[in-house]
């Protein structure tokens, strides 16, 4: 995640820190929860250089992430976000 989540759930391939909420249009929805580490808080330190692409064993999202339209779409959104929410003194990625 881009705040820096060393937190298990998807990235590690553990199936914690996060609920599915099935919302009324049917989609499932993921919830993240227990993000005590989030912003090099908690037990573990935070990793500026981890890569954003880490699932481990999770086959659906490393294929998912292997098509180049979604990389596209995935940086695409990342780079939106930062636009709107950074604090470009604070950043270590400019």
């Amino acid at each position: 995640m881009l705040v820096g989540n060393q937190e298990g759930g998807l990235t590690s391939g553990r199936g914690d820190d996060f609920a599915l909420y099935s919302g009324a249009d049917g989609r499932f929805y993921m919830v993240p929860h227990d993000l005590d580490t989030v912003l090099d808080q908690g037990t573990l330190g935070g990793n500026p250089t981890k890569n954003i692409f880490v699932y481990e064993n999770v086959t659906g999202l490393n294929r998912f992430f292997n098509e180049p339209e979604i990389v596209q779409m995935y940086y695409a959104t990342l780079l939106e976000m930062r636009s709107r929410t950074s604090i470009p003194t604070r950043t270590w990625w400019r």
